[in-house]
């Protein structure tokens, strides 16, 4: 699982459409629609309902959300500690 995968899902949930979540992440319809299948795929589960254009959680794409949620908080957390590291600012812990 890629925190890629995890933004482009959380953008989905967010916007209701591929379309719209794609336009979010300035990124082509394909690339979103490829990434959550993959992660689909990967999980082994529908995490969304499809129908028309728009897009539903199912149950266990429901019950993941907060989990990602987190999952994209503390990705993001890491990197920032990372780039300052990078900048030469000592955290005052870890």
């Amino acid at each position: 699982m890629k925190t890629s995968q995890i933004k482009m899902f959380l953008s989905v949930v967010r916007n209701g459409s591929v379309a719209a979540a794609a336009r979010e992440l300035n990124r082509s319809r394909t690339t979103v629609s490829t990434v959550l299948a993959s992660l689909e795929d990967e999980l082994g589960v529908a995490l969304f309902e499809r129908s028309g254009n728009q897009l539903h959680l199912t149950s266990i794409g429901q019950s993941i959300l907060t989990d990602c949620r987190r999952f994209d908080q503390v990705a993001g957390q890491i990197q920032a500690r990372c780039q300052h590291h990078l900048s030469g600012v000592v955290p005052s812990r870890y």
